[in-house]
């Protein structure tokens, strides 16, 4: 059990992020005020859930490494299939640029205040 710092709430140790408020979790074994939280708890099992939360979290990244890694296997191509239609996603490794191409539609039409672009060539 992971609890929010925001909002104190108890969340599943499988989670990256509060249920309830959407802050990112911390790793914590409970709050600082949670009741039940008595200077007779051992410190012991307080490591012990600490060691276990931080364990949850070694694994859930080796998983997210895992997903990258399966990315750079299939030849930095991937296809992501959405509501609007498949986007294909390229990582070149010549230039290590990312290129997205799937259907678009038109969005905006306008200008941009040349005023915005007056320090871009000055750095």
């Amino acid at each position: 059990m992971i609890f929010c710092q925001r909002c104190k709430k108890a969340n599943p140790g499988d989670v990256d992020y509060c249920i309830e408020c959407g802050a990112f979790l911390m790793v914590i074994s409970r709050p600082h005020s949670a009741a039940g939280f008595e200077a007779s708890d051992s410190i012991e099992e307080h490591l012990l859930e600490r060691i276990s939360a931080l364990e949850s979290a070694l694994t859930r990244a080796n998983d997210r490494f895992e997903q990258l890694l399966e990315i750079r296997k299939s030849g930095r191509n991937v296809t992501v299939t959405l509501p609007g239609g498949d986007l294909q996603i390229e990582w070149r490794e010549s230039d290590d640029h990312v290129l997205m191409t799937g259907p678009v539609e038109f969005e905006f039409e306008g200008r941009f205040d040349p005023a915005l672009f007056s320090k871009v060539g000055a750095a």
